[in-house]
């Protein structure tokens, strides 16, 4: 097994935090399901910080990220204090300059971070050599999950499963980025591979990860992509679900494209209701769920 899957095999499992919200499983005159979309990070996965976007850098998670895995790094705090801020500084500058009228909601790309970062402290002379790409992929993988611990949402598994049996057909629609299908390719398949597949769960046309789009939600283009492919297949927007735990970024712009909404309410983590936003607190989604396993009941099965 390799070490980065024993780090994922080692998580002590993350258990949803109760978020006090009532399910609301059913609606007037239910269309038939015929599609259901999946957001990841607080959805499929309960993730520590909540969200992919709301991870938080220390030097201190980095130092323990980089020990055991024997990264090209100098075990030293100052260091990774220093590197912590030249990462956020180059977030944030990437994300600026992707910015425009058209790319209101850029994606940036996490590895072309990293080798920017780590070619410039080489560059420094604070790097004795230049980490190759496949170190460069193991690094920013390495300090993702270490800084951001993700495990199954309960039930997952058995729910895609249930819904695949009953014909229903699955897709992503989610901000991510390249060790996101890498993640759930191990949490399903219990096999690590650094070229996931995920044919067996989700249909590869209908799975739209922003770092491949270089768009996040709430971007609509995303979930326009969906659009295209459905109506190439004769499948309706009204006929497709969409199940996010983020009213702004999942379900409003999915309810724009014609989806129906399901908002997961399972972890607290993660739910994102926006009350202080009058114009987002005033969405009503179509269905209300806490645990994944009550999307059967949501499709009559």
């Amino acid at each position: 097994m390799p070490p980065i899957s024993k780090l994922l095999a080692g998580y002590r499992k993350l258990q949803p935090l109760p978020t006090g919200v009532t399910p609301q499983l059913n609606r007037h005159q239910d269309p038939p399901v015929r599609l259901i979309l999946f957001d990841v990070y607080g959805t499929l996965l309960v993730s520590a910080s909540g969200d992919i976007d709301q991870v938080e850098l220390t030097p201190e998670k980095l130092i323990a990220a980089a020990a055991p895995f024997k990264l090209p790094f100098p075990v030293d705090r100052d260091f990774f204090a220093f590197v912590m801020e030249k990462y956020r500084h180059t977030v944030t500058a990437a994300w600026q300059a992707q910015r425009s009228d058209t790319r209101p909601y850029p994606e940036i790309d996490i590895l072309a971070i990293w080798s920017q970062l780590l070619e410039e402290l080489y560059a420094e002379g604070r790097l004795t050599a230049l980490p190759d790409p496949d170190e460069q992929r193991r690094i920013a993988m390495v300090f993702e999950l270490c800084t951001n611990p993700v495990t199954p949402m309960p039930g997952m598994k058995e729910t895609l499963a249930a819904l695949r049996a009953a014909g229903i057909e699955l897709g992503i629609v989610s901000n991510a980025q390249f060790y996101t299908p890498v993640i759930l390719h191990y949490f399903l398949n219990g096999t690590w591979s650094d070229r996931p597949e995920l044919d067996a769960w989700f249909d590869p046309e209908l799975c739209v990860f922003s770092y491949r789009e270089r768009r996040a939600k709430p971007d609509r283009k995303l979930f326009d992509r969906v659009s295209r492919v459905i109506a190439v297949r004769n499948i309706p927007a009204a006929e497709t679900l969409f199940v996010g735990n983020d009213v702004r970024k999942d379900l409003i712009p999915a309810a724009a494209a014609g989806f129906g909404s399901v908002l997961f309410a399972g972890d607290a983590r993660s739910l994102r209701l926006y009350r202080d936003d009058p114009a987002v607190a005033a969405f009503r989604p179509d269905y209300t769920i806490t645990a994944l396993e009550q999307l059967q009941k949501v499709c009559q099965l």
